[in-house]
């Protein structure tokens, strides 16, 4: 999965595909929510895949 990702890609061409809407645009309070919200995301994202495995 992309979040295990670790080669050098720079000046690569890559493409890329979106399977699934995870939430609008939001202005966060501060760094901590911003942390929270990505962290769900990341939480959310690999669920997602787990259940297309």
């Amino acid at each position: 999965m992309f979040f295990d990702f670790n080669q050098s890609i720079y000046d690569e061409h890559i493409e890329v595909e979106f399977h699934q809407y995870i939430r609008s645009e939001e202005k966060f309070s501060g760094v901590d929510e911003l942390i929270y919200y990505m962290k769900q995301d990341e939480r959310d994202t690999k669920n997602f895949f787990q259940i297309l495995n």
